[in-house]
């Protein structure tokens, strides 16, 4: 892990959380992160999974990402239209 990419991981991290607040509360660190949701998250695990996009939960209200740190921001936006449905 070298710099360039931990700059990448802050940037994407920025943007994935900044898009996430619209969903809930979003904590955890770097590309590790988790929104606490107003509603139940498995049928958004599962509406997310039939579009391609693969997350998990961490409870009943609660989604978790665990993307790649290679992820890039075109991913992370499309990742984020998926999850508000916009996609």
């Amino acid at each position: 892990v070298d710099d360039e990419l931990l700059a990448h991981v802050r940037e994407v991290s920025r943007y994935l959380r900044d898009g996430l607040a619209e969903l809930g509360e979003v904590r955890g660190l770097g590309l590790l992160l988790a929104v606490e949701l107003d509603r139940p998250a498995a049928p958004v695990v599962e509406a997310a999974l039939a579009a391609g996009l693969v997350i998990g939960s961490a409870g009943e209200r609660v989604l978790r990402l665990t993307p790649p740190l290679t992820l890039s921001l075109d991913e992370a936006a499309l990742a984020l239209s998926l999850l508000k449905g916009e996609a």
